[in-house]
């Protein structure tokens, strides 16, 4: 189905790189330790993850970890999307279960990150 290419998000998402492993997909135990949260949202995140093709509609469980932060939680979601881009599995997880307070430290750091980040290409292009 072709979609007329408007943002359907309700939640802005922030471009982050977050350190997680998933624990299980489709009712199985897989350990995938490489994953990486490539964007996080209130609703859902973009993953990127190797070796595991996940099927739109099954739920995942990942461990996302910030060292900096000292932020261990649990995620559980559902897989609302996968794309097989530049040889990773790309997965959007629209998520279900989240400790309320481990989501808001995630969500304040990914956003001060994501600022700064923006700040820096605002003062590369003033400099050129």
């Amino acid at each position: 189905m072709k979609t007329s290419g408007k943002e359907r998000r309700k939640c802005p998402r922030f471009e982050c790189s977050l350190r997680s492993e998933v624990l299980d997909f489709e009712g199985k135990s897989h350990l995938i330790e490489n994953a990486k949260i490539l964007d996080f949202s209130r609703a859902g995140l973009k993953l990127g993850i190797d070796f595991a093709v996940p099927s739109p509609g099954s739920e995942m469980t990942l461990k996302v970890i910030i060292p900096e932060k000292q932020i261990v939680t649990i995620v559980s979601g559902e897989v609302v999307w996968t794309k097989y881009y530049k040889n990773r599995m790309k997965v959007g997880l629209k998520l279900k279960e989240m400790d309320k307070r481990a989501k808001e430290d995630i969500l304040g750091w990914v956003y001060s990150t994501w600022i700064e980040k923006k700040e820096k290409r605002g003062k590369k292009k003033t400099q050129k």
